[in-house]
């Protein structure tokens, strides 16, 4: 069917005129229009009434979430034959975007300050996405600010008992983890999940790749079925990272495995302890007094500030919430690239209170055990 020619020069309630069709999800079809009233071109997502009910938990997700700027605002919406939500236009989610983008480490700060931004203000809000991926994430090119957006799957509930909800190679391991081990777990808790999916989608823009992919078994396809993805969530085999990602420096490394706190499945109670650890806060500091430096083997060569280092497009600035006055001391820990690691850790000292999370003196840190 050609949702193009079917919806062409249609006008809904007299002010929102089809422009083109740009993609099927699990409970509608997105269209391009332009507001007449407005002039300006906006998305409108057509949900089915038969998926109703999620049509109006989005709406009152959104409702709680206007006023921020990298939160992809409700502009709209109304019911006919099927239900419409008119939201803000952006002309690509990241996952296209990387399909003809190389992001730099400079690009990865930028996407990550105004993620955290929007992620601050939901969690602020008592609202957790549950499903953090490129996807979701839109980007106006013009301006490269980037809009969290898909608000379908989210909740308010924090301790949560609603498992296997979300994008499987970007989900949390304890969302999913009754699937396949003893550990029955009882409940998760949603801001944890989303600190592992922030995570997850950053080092996918990075590297251009998930590290964990579902592989079929058994007519049963699932991560439990990837090696790698074993060895880092079951048997807390932190370093496959570097087989995963040849050209991740020691910095890269230690800055995400703040996001990815995992303790394997001896026991349920260790288990969600070290989820706890996760901690977004730390992450962006060490993310900002450190993203000059390269977060991969081929950026450490250069100056990322100089006229002739690595450069990003993506220079958009939106006010953060945190104010990181020091970067952390990580000690240095040899890898296999170790010979190619060229420039010294630039860290300071600092403390961080997040939470549970108090940690004092970093340079007393095992960071390959932490």
């Amino acid at each position: 069917m050609d949702l193009d020619s079917d919806f062409k020069n249609l006008i809904l309630i007299n002010r929102y005129k089809f422009i083109k069709f740009l993609q099927k999800g699990s409970y509608g079809k997105v269209f391009k229009a332009l507001d007449l009233t407005s002039n300006k071109f906006v998305s409108i997502k057509l949900i089915p009434l038969e998926f109703s009910k999620v049509a109006k938990h989005e709406i009152e997700m959104l409702k709680k979430l206007k006023g921020n700027e990298n939160i992809c605002q409700l502009l709209d919406n109304f019911r006919l034959k099927s239900i419409y939500i008119v939201l803000e236009f952006c002309n690509f989610d990241l996952f296209e975007y990387s399909k003809t983008h190389i992001f730099s480490s400079i690009d990865i700060f930028n996407i990550a300050k105004q993620l955290y931004n929007a992620i601050s203000y939901c969690h602020g809000r008592n609202i957790y996405h549950r499903d953090l991926k490129p996807e979701n994430i839109l980007i106006n090119t013009s301006t490269n600010q980037i809009k969290l957006c898909d608000w379908g799957l989210s909740t308010t509930k924090r301790i949560n008992n609603e498992f296997n909800v979300g994008t499987e190679k970007y989900m949390a391991p304890e969302v999913f983890i009754n699937n396949y081990t003893s550990l029955n777990l009882k409940y998760y808790d949603a801001k944890y999940v989303d600190y592992w999916s922030f995570g997850l989608t950053l080092i996918t823009l990075l590297f251009g790749k998930s590290p964990f992919k579902s592989i079929k078994l058994n007519d049963n396809s699932s991560l439990i079925n990837d090696s790698n993805y074993k060895k880092f969530v079951l048997f807390n085999e932190k370093q496959i990272l570097f087989d995963i990602y040849p050209n991740l420096n020691n910095i890269g490394y230690r800055i995400f495995l703040n996001l990815f706190k995992i303790n394997g499945i001896d026991d349920s109670l260790g288990f969600m302890n070290k989820i706890k650890q996760r901690n977004l806060k730390k992450f962006m500091v060490e993310l900002e007094n450190n993203y000059k430096f390269g977060l991969t083997l081929d950026e450490e060569e250069f100056d990322l500030d100089s006229n002739y280092s690595y450069s990003s497009s993506l220079n958009y600035s939106p006010t953060l919430t945190y104010s990181p006055k020091f970067s952390p001391k990580l000690p240095h820990h040899s890898h296999s690239h170790s010979n190619s690691f060229k420039k010294k850790d630039k860290f300071k000292d600092i403390k961080i209170i997040e939470n549970e999370i108090t940690v004092d003196d970093f340079t007393n840190l095992n960071w390959f055990d932490y």
